[in-house]
């Protein structure tokens, strides 16, 4: 449903003063910001071929079994998407539920259960 694009890049820079400078340069070369802001078009018409689809009977892979979400997202969008269920918040942030460790298997535990 769309993300913050630049606070995601700045996130996984942060530690580099280099691209942190090169950050702003890039926000406006890239046309990926702006395709992956809530409600831009590519994401409107995303959204309107997934319902298509569905509505023709084409929903063995285009609805998911389970969504979660971190609790203390602040990249990505939290909103339901077509006929997904609703999502179920999850403790952590973005990285911790997309980049799960070792000390912290819940999202891999949760992925495992619908497989």
């Amino acid at each position: 449903m769309g993300a913050n694009v630049v606070r995601l890049a700045l996130s996984v820079i942060s530690g580099f003063p280099f691209f942190a400078a090169l950050a702003g340069i890039w926000r406006f070369e890239s046309p990926l910001v702006d395709q992956l802001k809530t409600n831009s078009p590519e994401l409107k018409e995303l959204r309107a071929r997934t319902k298509k689809a569905i509505a023709d009977g084409n929903s063995n892979y285009l609805i998911a079994k389970k969504t979660i979400h971190a609790e203390h997202e602040k990249i990505v969008s939290n909103l339901q998407f077509c006929s997904d269920p609703p999502a179920v918040p999850f403790g952590g942030d973005h990285f911790s539920i997309c980049k799960p460790k070792q000390r912290f298997p819940d999202p891999v535990n949760q992925l495992l259960e619908i497989l």
